[in-house]
Parts: C-alpha cells; structure tokens; sequence
C-alpha cells in the first residue's frame, strides 16, 4: 500500500512539472518573498551556511528570485522554479544556485511550501497539500512571466 500512494504522488509530482496539471486556483495572494542579497553577512561557504541564515530570517528568498516581473528570453524561454527539500527552505537549498542562474538570464523562483504554521523549515507537511501549494506558485509564476510551461529543480 505504501508504494500505491507514492508511485501516485510521483506521477504527480510528474504531471504538475510537465505543466499536463494546472491548479487554476489563485487564491495564494501573498506578495513575493524578499530577496536577500547572496552576500548579506552569509559566507557562501555551502548549504549550511545558507540553512544557518535562513534560520536566522525566516521567508528569505535566494537573490536573484522571484522577480516577478522578469520577462523570459529567447534563450531561456521557460523560468526555473526552484523546489527546497524535506525540512529545508528556498534559501537554505538555493542561496548558491539562484543567483548563478539569474545572472545567466534566466528568470528564477523559489517558495517556501509544506511547512506548519510559524515554521522555519519546510517540507513537512502532508504531501498533496504541498503538491498543491507548489502548483499554484507554478500558475502564478507562468501567469507573471507568459510563460507555458516551466522548469522545475528540486533538491532534497
């Protein structure tokens, strides 16, 4: 029973990054997360740094994420969607990445999803719920940047 339920939310997962499932809901109104300068008193030495300073401001985005007034190039027509792992965040997982990816010309963003409430890691919490919160981010980033599709990265 317990692959049943995870080779469904595989395909899921599967589905909502091939943009096959749209959540045409838009009931995520929150405003961007803050960018947080890649050098903001964070030595960018790896992941634990980052974990560290994401513990220490909560809801920081990685630097160079979520412009969402970035508009996709020709040579990078699909924006990156950057997906943090269990028990992490966007910053903890992307402080490195993000920036590399912005300064390439790619339009980037990152969320935090699947946390508890006051929580400052995330990726905990029930599965489909995150699913859905991830989709919805999906739906607003395609809306912001006209984009059909994205690409999404995930790190755990």
């Amino acid at each position: 029973m317990r692959f049943r339920g995870a080779g469904a939310v595989v395909a899921g997962v599967v589905l909502l990054m091939s943009g096959a499932v749209s959540t045409a809901q838009a009931d995520d109104a929150s405003p961007p997360q803050p960018v947080v300068p890649a050098t903001a008193g964070l030595p960018q030495s790896g992941r634990s740094s980052g974990a560290a300073y994401a513990h220490e401001h909560p809801g920081s985005a990685p630097a160079g994420s979520n412009d969402f007034s970035c508009t996709p190039s020709p040579d990078h027509p699909e924006p990156v969607v950057l997906a943090h792992g269990t028990d992490a965040s966007a910053y903890a997982d992307w402080a490195a990445l993000s920036p590399i990816l912005a300064a390439d010309g790619y339009c980037v963003f990152a969320l935090n999803y699947g946390g508890a409430p006051g929580a400052d890691s995330y990726g905990t919490e029930d599965i489909v719920a995150s699913a859905e919160e991830f989709g919805r981010f999906v739906d607003r980033v395609r809306a912001a940047t006209g984009a059909d599709k994205v690409d999404a990265v995930g790190y755990s």
